[in-house]
């Protein structure tokens, strides 16, 4: 009985010892969790700069995908009304162009047209089925003959030209022969216009000549020109006129008829010249002043408000315009001319 109870008391503190060991150890684990959670926590940690993104401005997708309103549709820049004759904001001006019509001068087998600035001459040649059986060829030598007959025909029309108020082409030609060499250079390059046409039996070309470009008449005559007669003066322009600045001429006529001229001048009622149209021309470019062929009526119904200046003609002459001495001063032609290097865009009308 005594060894049991013994033996008993033995295996209690065993027991005990074990459940003391497992007790320490589970609590050392604890411990050693507890430590490096600890550890962590006081380990300084390596912070990296963040940017926070602006909320109140659009980030670069949303401008492209969601543009406003203006970079749909820019405002479009405005023009200054009145700056130029060919600016489409003059509207004045331009529908005066708009209403006017070419100034074209009617000769035989052709015409002048003094407002798209060419001569041009027709020509025709009989289609001879007998000497050239084959039609083709029949019609290219009566084509070829029909250009000859085109280019003495623009011969014949620019001789007859009117260069300034005092002299004519055939004037000028009888002077020396380089004249008629540089004419007649400009009419063997003369360029047809349209295609050959086919008439009763007759084949019919148009042939034409620039009058200003530089492969022109203008061209050609340029440094040949006449001294004017006419002495030169500058009219001192009235003050409100000092600063003028125009896109065109508007000389009322009065119903008398004009006879246009290749470098007309303009004069006073004593015959000085006020405005001599060759300091116009520029021999490098082929610019020239554009005339055109409006109405009164037209002037009065669309108003002008600036940009043109309405000056009425005592008489004409071939070449010539007179104005009076009142009429004269209201143009500033000084600037006219300093301003020359745009003078493309000059209008001048005849009403």
């Amino acid at each position: 009985m005594k060894k049991l109870i013994i033996t008993g008391i033995i295996i209690s503190c065993i027991l005990f010892s074990l459940t003391s060991v497992a007790q320490n150890n589970r609590g050392n684990r604890e411990n050693r969790q507890n430590a490096g959670t600890v550890t962590n926590q006081e380990t300084p940690a390596v912070v990296m700069p963040v940017q926070i993104p602006d909320t109140t401005a659009p980030t670069p997708q949303t401008e492209q995908s969601n543009p406003t309103l203006e970079q749909r549709n820019p405002p479009t820049p405005q023009r200054a009304v009145g700056s130029s004759s060919r600016n489409p904001s003059n509207i004045n001006l331009q529908n005066i162009v708009n209403n006017s019509r070419p100034v074209v001068t009617p000769v035989s087998n052709g015409n002048l047209n003094w407002t798209e600035q060419f001569i041009e001459a027709t020509g025709s040649t009989l289609i001879d089925s007998e000497r050239f059986a084959n039609p083709a060829h029949a019609k290219a030598m009566a084509t070829r003959g029909a250009v000859v007959v085109a280019q003495r025909n623009l011969l014949e029309i620019i001789n007859g030209v009117q260069v300034t108020s005092e002299t004519t082409v055939r004037d000028m030609m009888t002077v020396g022969d380089i004249i008629y060499t540089r004419v007649d250079g400009v009419i063997k390059g003369a360029e047809m216009v349209g295609e050959p046409v086919e008439k009763e039996g007759m084949m019919e070309v148009r042939m034409r000549v620039p009058m200003y470009k530089t492969n022109g008449l203008a061209g050609a005559l340029y440094e040949h020109l006449p001294i004017n007669p006419a002495p030169e003066t500058r009219l001192q322009p009235s003050t409100e006129v000092q600063n003028q600045s125009l896109d065109g001429l508007a000389f009322n006529l009065n119903g008398q008829q004009y006879d246009p001229a290749l470098f007309p001048v303009i004069v006073d009622e004593n015959n000085n010249i006020v405005l001599d149209m060759a300091k116009l021309y520029n021999p490098n470019t082929g610019s020239f002043p554009q005339i055109l062929n409006s109405a009164e009526t037209i002037f009065r119904e669309l108003g002008i408000r600036e940009g043109v200046e309405v000056v009425d003609v005592l008489r004409t002459e071939p070449g010539k315009i007179v104005l009076n001495n009142t009429n004269a001063r209201k143009i500033n032609w000084n600037k006219i001319i300093n301003t020359a290097k745009t003078i493309g865009e000059l209008l001048m009308f005849f009403i």
